[in-house]
């Protein structure tokens, strides 16, 4: 499932997007956070549709694919629940893709979510926030990296691993006791 991503989407969308009004004061959204109704969808986008259904999980969704052999329209996957639907005779807007691009745990399952909980976890058991500035996990399919900038004279480090499953609590909290700032990083 993909509820989390729903969420930090959407929280993003209404925090940043909308006009706020503060104590009688009116603030405009940023306004590189935009929907573009001109630009051309491409495969990565997420998109809000035009000319759909209200009701639809579609509402908000990734573009996965454009055309082709099996699909008609555009395929998407939806932000609520990952469901596929090729789409056609419908318009789309185009979020800003820099925002989009900046933001890669908008697509995280919700296992990825919980998998950067544990890290996070491990990071603060291991005490090690007041050296280094823990990073997300960048995910690349079954790979990942675990990041830290350096807070103070020490080097970061940037630990790249093959399979992020295999990592579990004990292997975290073992990883994070060895990147003490007197200590070089093990992966």
């Amino acid at each position: 499932m993909y509820n989390r991503a729903r969420l930090a989407v959407l929280n993003q969308l209404c925090a940043l997007s909308l006009q706020q009004e503060i104590s009688g004061r009116s603030y405009p959204g940023n306004p590189g956070h935009r929907f573009d109704l001109e630009a051309k969808p491409e495969v990565g986008d997420l998109v809000a549709l035009r000319g759909a259904p209200m009701n639809t999980p579609f509402y908000l969704a990734w573009i996965e694919q454009v055309g082709g052999e099996d699909v008609q329209g555009t395929l998407l996957r939806s932000i609520d629940d990952g469901s596929l639907c090729d789409w056609t005779n419908v318009g789309f807007m185009v979020l800003d893709r820099a925002w989009v691009a900046a933001n890669p745990h908008w697509r995280w399952s919700d296992e990825e979510f919980a998998f950067n909980d544990r890290w996070a976890q491990a990071f603060a058991a291991a005490g090690l926030r007041a050296s280094y500035r823990r990073m997300p996990v960048a995910f690349d399919g079954d790979g990942c990296t675990l990041e830290g900038k350096s807070l103070g004279e020490h080097e970061g480090f940037f630990l790249p691993y093959p399979s992020w499953r295999a990592l579990d609590d004990a292997a975290l909290a073992g990883l994070c006791r060895g990147l003490s700032p007197d200590e070089p990083a093990r992966p």
